[in-house]
This record gives structure tokens, sequence and C-alpha cells, in this order.
């Protein structure tokens, strides 16, 4: 039984996995003698967790004498935020529209949203939600979609050849935290409702919690179980850290990440360097993570401890053109590539 507790050992939501799916009566019977809310999340037959509410180390030791022969592991629920420093810049690039009976196909952007600016309202294709518009912020999943379509406009190089194809705005946080089980439902929805027409999904977002070195996470486990059901291909960011602030070594990837059949990228920046914040593999047990790099801009400590960003651009949610770094940026352009390649190609992969 591998326990973490959260800090200063507050009450908090943990998660825990039972090793013993046999066992599942005997655990519940244990939360309701001590009058322990929780809830159960199946995310697909047989793999599933329970999220035991406000709890502290007082109970999980009493897992600990009752329980430790079969539950796998107790830890805090994973808190997703998305923390995001977007600059707005001066320009301009031409709009660029739909073709009439061109056979476009989507790619499916799981994000916090993507705004109806000029430079992408044509392109948006459907829109999948479980919020409503007003409890949305929009910023990352509309900056990494200007990427996607118009990444080497902005930037004025050559990189992955753009060209129009249609977007599915799978919106699966709000404006607000969420946590990792919502979280990941949510993800699990959205490619379960459109598979059938999105063989293409970039996620650009992470659980933020480093992966561990003989165990593959939740968020991976989903990952590839839903590549398996549907058929689809998912992009996903190797996540971004700040250790380079404390000139401290690059962190490990975050959970999700060491998916073995997602496509994880990591950044780099113009001078073909790994990014300062891009976090670093290998994946568990060996595997190789990431499997890719592109252009996410850079991260710099200043003189004065400051931190410094030589970004790459794309779109606020206002429709300015904007700059950010970020692996989800390098995530975006890999992404659009395949789209690209599977619309020219008229197949599946």
């Amino acid at each position: 039984m591998r326990v973490r507790l959260a800090k200063d050992d507050i009450n908090s939501n943990y998660k825990v996995s039972l090793s013993d799916i046999s066992k599942e009566k005997d655990f519940i019977k244990i939360l309701e003698d001590y009058n322990i809310e929780y809830k159960k999340t199946e995310y697909f037959k047989d793999f599933f967790m329970y999220k035991l509410l406000n709890i502290n180390s007082k109970f999980i030791m009493i897992l600990q004498e009752k329980a430790s022969n079969y539950i796998k592991y107790i830890e805090p629920v994973s808190i997703y935020s998305l923390p995001l420093q977007i600059d707005d810049e001066n320009g301009e690039v031409p709009v660029i529209y739909p073709e009439k009976n061109k056979n476009y196909i989507t790619l499916g952007v799981v994000d916090n949203g993507i705004a109806h600016i000029k430079y992408l309202d044509p392109w948006i294709k459907r829109v999948h939600t479980r919020f409503l518009k007003k409890d949305t912020s929009a910023t990352h999943g509309t900056f990494v979609s200007g990427i996607a379509l118009y990444g080497d406009k902005l930037e004025n190089m050559e990189i992955v050849k753009n060209e129009g194809f249609y977007l599915l705005d799978a919106t699966v946080l709000s404006s607000t935290t969420i946590e990792e089980d919502d979280l990941l439902k949510n993800i699990i929805s959205a490619i379960k409702e459109n598979y059938k027409k999105v063989k293409i999904w970039n996620l650009s977002l992470s659980v933020k919690l480093a992966i561990e070195e003989d165990t593959f996470s939740d968020f991976g486990v989903v990952l590839d179980h839903l590549q398996k059901t549907y058929g689809v291909l998912i992009f996903k960011s190797a996540g971004n850290g700040g250790n380079f602030m404390k000139k401290l070594p690059k962190g490990k990837l975050y959970h999700g990440s060491d998916s073995l059949l997602s496509i994880v990228i990591g950044a780099i920046n113009n001078d073909g360097y790994a990014s300062n914040y891009s976090r670093v593999g290998l994946g568990p047990k060996g595997t190789i993570k990431p499997d890719l790099a592109s252009y996410g801009g850079e991260l710099l400590l200043g003189n004065n401890g400051e931190m410094i960003m030589k970004g790459v651009k794309s779109f606020s949610r206002n429709g300015n053109i904007a700059s950010s770094s970020g692996t989800s940026f390098a995530t975006a352009r890999i992404s659009s590539l395949a789209t690209i390649i599977y619309q020219n190609i008229c197949k599946d992969f």
C-alpha cells in the first residue's frame, strides 16, 4: 500500500485504488462504518477509483490497519488549474477561410474552450462541452488552436506547412479548478461521443504530479484505453516546470505523459535546444518519453531573479496576436502536422 499525504496533513480529498477489486464491499463497509463521504468513478470496466472526501492521516492510518492488503495506493486528488501568461503583441495576419466543396478533417482540441475570434470561427465545426459559456475562459484553447492553424504564418517560418482543417472545441475544464477524476471523465466523454468523426486529438493538459519510476499513472492508462478502444491518436504535452528559476535540474514528466500510445511532445527554443521549462523522461519502466519535440518558446531566469519569456505567437481570446511559452504549444504544432498528413492521405493511418 503506497501512501502520499497532503502537505501539512490538512483535510483533503484523497483517491484510492484497490489492488484486489473482490474486496470492494469490504472497503465500502469501512468507509460507511466511519461515516466517510466518498465518490466512485469508473473510467472503464474494472478500472475505477474512489475519492474520499475531507480526510487526513488519522483515517489513512485506519485504512493501513484494516485494508493495506488490498489497497494499491492512497494519495491526494490532483487539482488542475491553468495558470497562463499570455502577452498581447502588435500585428495581424490574413484570415484564412474554408474553400467551398473541399473536404476537411477535424482536429479535436481538448482544452478550456476556443474563442470564436475572426481567425478561428470559420474553422470551429462543433463544440462539445459540459459548461456554460460564461463559466469558461477559452484562453489556453484559443492559443493552442491558433498555433495549429496559423503557427507558420505567425512565426514567419515554415515549420509544418500549415493548411486549413476544422476544429472540434472539446471544453473539458472551466475557468476554475477541476479535480482529476472529473477532468478524466470529461476527456473520456469528449472522445467517446466524437471518435467516429474525429481521429486526431490535441491534449495540452496535465495533472501536475511527476510520473513514477515503475508505475503508470491513471491518466496515462485512461489515455491508452481510449486510443485502443476508439481508434484515435492523442498528442499529449510533456508538461512545464519551473525548476530553472531555482537553478535546479528539470522535473520528470507529468502524469498522463507516461501514456504509451500517445505521442508525447517536449519543447525546444528557436536555437533548437530543449526549453528550460520542458519536463523530461524517461517514462515508467524505462519507456522512451517524450516522443518528439517542437517549437514552444523559452523561459529564462533574469539577472534580478525575474522570469523572462521569449514566447511563440498565437492569438488571445480577444482576437489579438499574442505570445506565450509552453509544451502545450509545441504539441499544437505536431498535432497540426499529423492532421495535415491525415487530410492529404485521405484514409485512416
